[in-house]
Formats: C-alpha cells, structure tokens, sequence
C-alpha cells in the first residue's frame, strides 16, 4: 500500500469526538463501557441483541454508536459489558469502533467469522488471532506498511490461559476487502504458509487499536471452509449454538482482565 495513506500531520477533518457529540445529542448520557464485545454478526434481530441471549445478561439499550451500529448495556453478576453490533468490513468496523473509543471504550473484543484453509479447522472451531495479514485499506491510514497487524500481548496471553481446556487454535489470520478474490491458488500458498484462515476485519481492527493506544483481542469462529473440491458454507443448525458458545468464553476473558491494566501495551 502507498506509504501516502498515513496521515503523517494527524490533524484530520473528521474525529471519533465529532461523531460522538453528535451522537450524544440524539441519545443524552450515551456512554460506552471500558470492555467492549463486538460482532459484526447479527442473529435474529427482530427477537433483540443476540449478546444478551447468548450471555443471559440484563441488558439495557444505549443506541446507534455510529452508523449501522447497535450497542447495549450488558450486566451479569461478574460484570459489565458494552455489546455492540456493528457493519462487517474493515472500513465500517473501524469507523464504529472509532466512536465507541470515543464514548468511553478502552479494550476491545472482537468476535468475527473466518474462512477455514485447513481440513482439519472445521466449521465451529475457534481461532485466536495472534497476527493478521494486512490486505484491506484500513490499516494503512493509522500503520506503516511494515507494521505488523498484532493484538493486546496481554489479552492474548489470558485469552490462551482462558480457554485452555476449550479446543481452539492460535495462529495468523489472513484480513481481505475481497471475499469473492480468494482464489484456489492465493489460498494454498497461504495455508503452506500456515495461515489458519481469512475473514475481514481484523488486521485494520488491530492497527486501529495501536495507533489508539487501546487493547485489542479478535477472536474468530470458522464459519465455512475453502478446502477440498467445493466450498463448503455455514451450517446454521450448530453454528448459532458455537457462537453463543464462543461468545460465552469472551465475555468471561473481558470480565477476567482488571479494568486498572487497560490501556498499556
């Protein structure tokens, strides 16, 4: 990517804080939590925010964060969480992320689908990304083209204590803007590589959160597999059950990390 994308003078039109006024106006007292959980999958709208069924939370609405956003607040009797439902991509992840920043967030855990490129990564399986290719956009407006794509390495590390005794796998994680380029070739040469699977968010997720100086988890569910003779799809009747499941795990990891260690590196 063009080493011109950076905004090197940081003075820039458009802040996270304009939209945040601007969102405070329409919905007074709008805060986000420090411990933001965000998917950009969205089950069953019209029965609520599938966070709080997937976590049994008492959950209060706090509006539209940004665009195409629906954030609430979730309490269980470990915690509270900020559940937050946004666009999928990079551009419209970030840009929601960038307001929740700015109304309050301080850690983020991101929970997105990726497309397996190993047999034996199967549908259901989790992944946690410890790096992400850089092959979106977004990233290059807050990181070098060198930088890498990384998460919190202390949320990482208690992710991997937390889910210890819960099969999962940890490794790189491709990020693309094309989901319908990933051709058979690009994706063999990247699973001889080793890398584990390929979604759309992640790396500009991570780049965004270090640029912030905020952590920064993304933790990944295999929703189809390109591997074999065909593509092989979701399947819907265990795939909500693993979701609800994964996000279960997540929560726990946020409400296990103390709020007095956000924001170092």
């Amino acid at each position: 990517m063009p080493e011109t994308f950076l905004c090197h003078d940081g003075e820039c039109w458009i802040t996270p804080e304009h939209v945040a006024e601007a969102r405070r106006r329409r919905s007074p007292g709008l805060v986000v939590g420090p411990r933001v959980l965000y998917t950009p999958l969205d089950f069953d709208r019209e029965r609520g925010h599938w966070l709080a069924r997937a976590l049994g939370a008492e959950e209060t609405p706090l509006g539209d964060v940004a665009v195409q956003s629906r954030a609430v607040d979730l309490r269980l009797p470990e915690g509270q969480l900020t559940g937050l439902i946004g666009p999928i991509g990079a551009p419209g992840t970030v840009s929601t992320l960038e307001a929740a920043l700015a109304l309050g967030a301080r850690q983020i855990f991101f929970f997105g689908v990726c497309g397996s490129l190993h047999p034996d990564l199967r549908i259901g399986d989790l992944v946690l990304v410890e790096r992400a290719i850089r092959e979106e956009g977004t990233s290059y407006h807050y990181l070098p083209a060198d930088a890498p794509a990384v998460p919190s390495p202390r949320l990482l590390a208690l992710a991997c204590e937390v889910l210890a005794e819960e099969p999962h796998r940890v490794g790189t994680i491709w990020t693309t803007d094309a989901p319908y380029r990933e051709t058979r070739t690009k994706v063999a040469r990247l699973a001889a590589e080793g890398v584990l699977g390929v979604e759309m968010e992640t790396s500009a997720v991570y780049a965004m959160a270090q640029f912030r100086g905020v952590e920064a988890l993304s933790v990944q569910i295999v929703s189809d597999q390109l591997v074999g003779e065909r593509w092989t799809g979701i399947s819907r009747e265990t795939f909500q059950h693993r979701c609800e499941h994964a996000v279960r795990l997540l929560a726990r990891l946020a409400l296990l990390f103390p709020l007095s260690a956000v924001g170092g590196g």
